[in-house]
């Protein structure tokens, strides 16, 4: 059985705390100016706000992460090597856990 936070949608469970597609409620998408569904705290629900607003940047419809994201590095779609790891939005050689892009 899913936790509080889950809503049944028949054929699987949303989970409204972060889903931008159903943010704090089945069905409340988040505008495109919101695109990031950010959770309150337990009780509190959820609201729509901008990728800015948590620190992130949108790239692509979605709120991302320049700064330690191998995919994304520095800006929306560029990729570090297998040998390297985004470190401050930058690609640096070496410490590479994942197998990631």
């Amino acid at each position: 059985m899913p936790g509080p936070d889950y809503v049944d949608r028949g054929a699987y469970c949303a989970d409204t705390r972060f889903n931008p597609q159903n943010c704090g409620a089945c069905g409340t998408v988040c505008p495109a100016a919101q695109r990031y569904c950010q959770w309150s705290g337990l009780g509190s629900g959820s609201t729509c706000v901008t990728c800015a607003s948590v620190g992130l940047v949108e790239c692509n419809n979605t709120c991302i992460s320049v700064l330690y994201d191998n995919a994304n590095c520095g800006g929306g779609g560029i990729v570090c090597t297998t040998a390297q790891t985004c470190i401050n939005g930058v690609c640096v050689e070496g410490n590479r856990t994942d197998s990631g892009p």
